[in-house]
């Protein structure tokens, strides 16, 4: 399923190798994300591709961004629990820019949507995160990660 504030900050379908390697690789649904997360990760896959010129990668965006778990009430939202934020000291290093500051009501307005097999989306399995795990974290790797995605850095 997806949300119509998603394709309103700029998400489409078929989603881009980018979005699907970001999901895949810190364990991520879309019901996971909120619509300014969306727009965040649609706005650094336009920088890289249409002004650097260079494919837009997770590890390159993990060095800006992390996703920190969004609560209501002491409590992980149900939807929208994965906020994306800009890594502290960042901000300097990359372009400015401002979201909206209220969605209110956001969630719902959900649709259904065919997964690609060719760029598959990851399954809905309705898990909430409660907690941000350990894979969100900061540093570096141990192994190389490749979903299939792109190249291995």
């Amino acid at each position: 399923m997806s949300f119509v504030a998603f394709h309103e900050c700029g998400f489409s379908v078929l989603v881009g190798r980018f979005i699907c390697a970001v999901l895949h690789k810190y364990g991520l649904q879309l019901q996971h994300l909120n619509p300014n997360g969306i727009q965040q990760m649609v706005a650094f896959e336009a920088l890289c591709e249409g002004y650097m010129g260079v494919e837009a990668h997770w590890h390159l965006f993990w060095n800006f961004f992390k996703f920190v778990i969004q609560k209501d009430d002491g409590r992980p939202t149900t939807i929208g629990c994965a906020a994306l934020r800009m890594k502290q000291g960042r901000s300097r290093d990359y372009i400015p820019g401002s979201l909206t500051s209220s969605n209110s009501g956001w969630h719902s307005e959900w649709f259904y949507l065919r997964n690609d097999p060719e760029h598959p989306l990851p399954a809905y399995t309705g898990e909430w995160i409660d907690k941000a795990p350990e894979k969100w974290s900061y540093g570096p790797e141990k192994a190389e990660w490749d979903p299939g995605f792109g190249p291995r850095m």
